[in-house]
């Protein structure tokens, strides 16, 4: 690009930067040239009149003895800062509170326990609407057990729960995994439990079997819907 050079004259100058009336004739000259990487305007003003002269110093030219080099950008001014937008709708409340119980170590369950006490593990509810799922280890410790049955009970509310049916089959203390799901509803604070259930021959609590790993949680809902 040929250089251009114009010289104009500048009533006065003040700590290395262009007085007003001479940057207003400046920013409109076409000689000014930004560098590409700074964005910087580089001039030469001669110490003795006052006068400036534009070059361009990204290809290394450069202010003689008599002159001072001045730089400036050439950024604009801010503009304002837009409206701000409508404010959008509250969005539908999501689950609020989980609850968590686990069971230390292993359950047994057996024919001879006394009712109530197959509770595998159990949480304490207050009032409201839940989620909820349950998932443990199931093994017989009786050859003839040949049924073991995991499933949500609860003394208060209303409750909607799949049941975990294991057939036993092959040998004793063979690990089978199951996960229990629904969902609970009560009106007043209660207590969710997950029972297991040996079976023998169809009759319930007539064999025997342990339970491992055993985990309950609930998280609260507004409703519950559904058939």
């Amino acid at each position: 690009m040929q250089a251009f050079t114009l010289t104009i004259s500048i009533g006065c100058f003040a700590a290395g930067t262009l007085a007003a009336v001479g940057m207003a004739n400046a920013m409109s000259a076409p000689a000014k040239i930004p560098d590409s990487t700074t964005g910087e305007i580089t001039a030469c003003m001669v110490k003795k009149t006052g006068d400036v002269r534009f070059i361009n110093a990204q290809k290394a030219a450069t202010c003689t003895r008599k002159e001072k080099t001045i730089t400036f950008n050439q950024t604009g001014p801010v503009g304002k800062p837009g409206e701000p937008g409508v404010k959008g709708d509250t969005g539908d409340r999501g689950p609020s509170n989980g609850y968590v119980a686990q069971l230390n170590g292993l359950k047994t369950i057996s024919e001879s326990a006394p009712a109530g006490t197959n509770n595998v593990v159990s949480l304490q509810l207050p009032a409201g609407n839940y989620i909820i799922n349950a998932s443990a280890s199931v093994h017989r410790t009786d050859s003839d057990t040949d049924v073991i049955n995991c499933r949500f009970t609860a003394a208060t509310g209303t409750l909607n729960s799949t049941t975990a049916r294991w057939d036993t089959q092959g040998n004793l203390n063979d690990e089978q995994p199951f996960a229990v799901t629904g969902s609970y509803t009560s009106t007043e604070a209660a207590q969710l439990a997950l029972i297991c259930v040996p079976v023998i021959d169809g009759l319930d609590n007539s064999g025997s079997g342990e339970v491992s790993g055993a985990t309950i949680d609930a998280v609260s809902v507004d409703a519950l819907s559904g058939p």
